[in-house]
């Protein structure tokens, strides 16, 4: 079976040298799945290809230490360039560089490129390929075809969710939000057959008693799951603790958190997404205590009335103190005191943090806490898989200033950071399994790894350049008549014929570099890559023939590059190995172990812009996802074949202009971090 993600994909070469190439170096143990975990790429007309990088010849030469072939650099400029760039491609740039050893091999390849040019020129037609403008990057033909866990649109779930009624709301539900818990404890409420404290459906309550009668206030029990179990001898005392405090307070009814849970798993969901609601409703907030006190509800606590906390030494309910809630930070989370009292102090009303600020200092403080979850996702509150889909959920669930999207888009400080630490934006449609997002209309363009192309542009166009380039065309016509014997052509005629031909003829090296060199325009739009570093010159040279300034370093298109600031006020990019942690870095890159952080580089041929980063593996495509300070974020993505999966890499940062010319995508499933598979290193045979 050959399709779209068929296992068996062929490898279908996009060079005739493609054999040229190092194997993988890392593969699964199992034998019979050998080639199972190679990296694969989507050709443009959309069936997989086992992913070939061209690199430098260090690491072509070293370990083989990654799941993709690698292939040396070539120099892909036409032929033509690279013949007439050939006398001087040994030279310095500089001509006033030039040693005696230089001249000495300048002079002697000089007849031979002149001669064999002589034969290219006669060639009819453009030395590179006019390129549109509308001309466009390389798309990645891409799409999720899949349903997602939780979709922003109710109507895109799983057909058989909304025939059964199950609750698919999207990303704005109108929801039912109660005041009152679903199973509250009643002070005198009793025991039930099992000698368990009596818990009672909050509903049934409401339909016997009179609301305007009856005020049914509750008091709220906080405490830690790492002190308060599940079982029966925690879980009693627990509640000794809520009636107590329940009776010294005046209030009929207690709720102690998961102790008063309901048992079905709808109904508990539900139950854990208005945690928040029912602390807001509370007359008080109790902390049940063993040796520490709780630390998880205090800061939803209603302000007017101080939290109270309890203990049980003995079996036996003993008030310890009462305290007001601003100073619960310097008592109970003394190590991170400054980040937990902005909370206290925006709960409190003292201070008032926007919606973004407000999750990200959440997110940072319950990060640090040492807890035993009730649920998975006890971070978020909300019943999920994981963390992560738990704050997706709520994302999309809520109007979180585009959160997720933000968080998408921001490249970590480092490789294993967890992805609630947002140390540094795109439609969200849905949540997916394994920590996935599904985007929608998000824009992309493939990378190129196997080699160079030779970039189709235009150079300016007047009547000297157009007159040098008839000229040069015809000057070998032109010697090969005036090589005719005498009775078919006279002397005069000789003379004259080389007179126009031999000058032309001679500097014709020189011409052709100068003709198709210079500032290019109309470029044809790529992203070319390869692992390992190059100097611009070198880069420029392996797709233009020769180096002319058409390239240059990105100024801040990775955490590696590196800026200055030139004798006008501009800013311009530099060697990011002229800084030498970053050159202390591509060095042991060259020689790092199987999932270790390598070292890549990117050529934008459109802005002539080289960005070099750091990933894990190769990049197959960018995504622009979002915008910021002037530039936009790509967010650079391998391929998990096997799951139909982008993951990010890494983020770079790239000029607006790379958006005009990238293509829309449909449905992209992306995660943050794609799971390392289990190999074992292949010996060479």
């Amino acid at each position: 079976m050959e399709g779209k993600f068929a296992l068996e994909s062929r490898f279908i070469s996009c060079s005739s040298e493609a054999w040229l190439y190092q194997r993988v170096g890392a593969n699964t143990p199992t034998p019979r799945r050998k080639g199972v975990e190679d990296d694969r790429f989507i050709a443009p007309d959309s069936h997989l290809e086992r992913m070939m990088v061209q690199s430098t010849d260090e690491i072509y030469e070293g370990p083989r230490n990654s799941t993709w072939r690698r292939t040396f650099v070539r120099n892909k400029a036409p032929n033509a360039i690279r013949v007439a760039n050939w006398p001087m491609n040994t030279a310095p740039l500089d001509a006033e560089h030039w040693s005696q050893h230089d001249w000495m091999l300048i002079v002697l390849k000089w007849p031979v490129s002149c001669i064999v040019l002589s034969a290219m020129l006669l060639k009819v037609g453009k030395m590179y390929g006019g390129a549109s403008r509308l001309a466009h990057y390389a798309p990645f033909p891409y799409r999720y075809w899949g349903y997602p866990k939780v979709a922003r649109n109710m109507l895109e779930n799983v057909p058989a969710r909304i025939e059964t009624n199950e609750e698919v709301d999207g990303a704005h539900p109108v929801s039912e939000r109660p005041l009152y818990p679903s199973r509250p404890c009643f002070v005198d409420g009793g025991k039930d057959k099992a000698g368990r404290t009596h818990l009672y459906e909050v509903s049934l309550w409401l339909e016997q008693h009179n609301m305007a009668d009856h005020d049914m206030k509750f008091i709220f029990v906080a405490y830690t799951s790492t002190q308060f179990t599940d079982s029966d001898e925690d879980i009693e005392p627990l509640h000794a603790i809520a009636r107590e405090a329940a009776t010294k307070l005046k209030c009929p009814a207690c709720w102690a958190g998961s102790a008063c849970m309901s048992e079905g798993e709808k109904q508990l969901e539900q139950d854990v997404y208005r945690i928040s609601d029912v602390i807001r409703a509370a007359h008080s907030v109790v902390i049940a205590i063993k040796p520490q006190p709780g630390r998880k509800e205090a800061l939803l606590a209603p302000k007017d009335h101080p939290i109270r906390i309890y203990n049980v030494p003995s079996g036996r309910v003993q008030f310890v103190k009462e305290l007001p809630k601003k100073d619960l930070a310097a008592l109970v989370w003394p190590e991170d005191i400054g980040l937990t009292r902005q909370l206290v102090d925006h709960y409190e009303g003292n201070l008032t943090l926007s919606r973004l600020e407000l999750v990200i200092l959440a997110l940072r403080c319950l990060s640090r806490r040492k807890t035993s979850p009730y649920l998975k996702g006890d971070l978020a509150y909300v019943l999920m898989d994981s963390e992560f889909q738990a704050f997706a959920r709520l994302s999309l669930a809520n109007d979180s200033d585009t959160l997720l999207e933000r968080l998408l888009c921001v490249l970590p400080r480092s490789h294993n950071q967890p992805w609630y630490h947002t140390a540094d934006m795109f439609g969200v449609a849905g949540v997916c399994e394994d920590d996935t997002v599904l985007l929608d209309g998000c824009f992309g363009a493939s990378n190129r790894w196997e080699s160079f192309v030779a970039v189709a542009h235009d150079t300016q166009v007047s009547w000297k350049r157009s007159i040098v380039k008839l000229w040069i065309r015809i000057a070998p016509i032109l010697l090969v008549l005036a090589a005719l014997p005498s009775t078919v052509i006279t002397t005069g005629s000789r003379v004259a014929l080389l007179l126009f031909s031999l000058p032309i003829f001679v500097i014709s090296p020189w011409l052709v570099r100068i003709l198709y060199g210079g500032k290019p325009w109309n470029i044809a739009p790529h992203f070319l890559g390869f692992e390992g570093y190059l100097d611009i010159v070198t880069i420029e040279t392996n797709i233009y023939g020769h180096y002319s300034g058409r390239s240059s370093w990105s100024p801040a298109g990775s955490n590696l590059s590196r800026h200055q600031m030139i004798e006008f006020g501009e800013c311009i990019g530099e060697d990011p190995t002229s800084d030498g942690l970053v050159a202390d870095m591509v060095k042991q890159a060259k020689y790092s172990n199987y999932g270790e952080q390598k070292v890549f580089t990117l050529v934008d041929t459109l802005n002539g812009s080289v960005t070099l980063f750091t990933a894990t593996r190769p990049p197959v495509a960018a995504l622009l996802c979002g915008q910021e300070g002037g530039m936009q974020r790509a967010v650079m993505v391998s391929l998990d074949w096997k799951t139909s999966t982008p993951y990010r890499e890494t983020v770079l940062r790239m000029p607006t202009t790379v958006l005009e010319r990238t293509w829309r995508m449909d449905r992209a499933r992306v995660g943050l971090k794609r799971p390392l598979e289990r190999t074992v290193l292949v010996q060479s045979a």
